[in-house]
């Protein structure tokens, strides 16, 4: 595993969370290795803007995790043990966190049930399809906390 192509976020360390600011169309949050901010993309989409320029489209429930598990990755001294060779990714229809060689940011896709235009893996906002080749790890998605219920 080459160090330039290796995720560095898959345990998150430690760190106090993103200091959020409201702004006039946007939430914002500064950091040592850049700004993110959070705007409304219309159709009750937010569009994100990482520190290092990368932009992307997610529910705005998503769109703060994104950001402070983007700049958790930025961190040099996070481990990267769960990650694994993109090839060995599941197909069995659930979504995973796939590693992108390009952006240098994870993204949530799972395989589609039939390629399409060259491409294998389709976003979890359903808006973008992308070729496996754009991937080098991936690592299965954390579950969200069950709720506990009274019976």
């Amino acid at each position: 595993m080459t160090e330039e192509l290796k995720p560095r976020h898959a345990v998150r360390p430690a760190v106090k969370a993103l200091d959020w600011r409201i702004r006039e169309d946007h939430f914002r949050a500064d950091t040592p290795s850049g700004v993110y901010t959070v705007g409304d993309a219309g159709g009750g989409l937010a569009l994100v803007r990482l520190a290092d320029g990368c932009s992307l489209r997610c529910t705005f429930d998503e769109a703060k995790n994104v950001c402070e598990w983007h700049y958790l990755s930025c961190l040099e001294d996070t481990p990267a043990d769960p990650w694994q060779p993109i090839e060995t990714a599941p197909k069995d229809g659930y979504f995973f966190e796939a590693w992108h060689v390009i952006h240098k940011c994870w993204v949530s896709v799972k395989f589609l049930d039939t390629p399409w235009n060259g491409c294998e893996l389709i976003e979890k906002t359903m808006t973008s399809t992308w070729p496996l080749a754009g991937f080098s790890y991936w690592k299965r998605s954390t579950p969200p906390p069950q709720e506990k219920t009274d019976e």
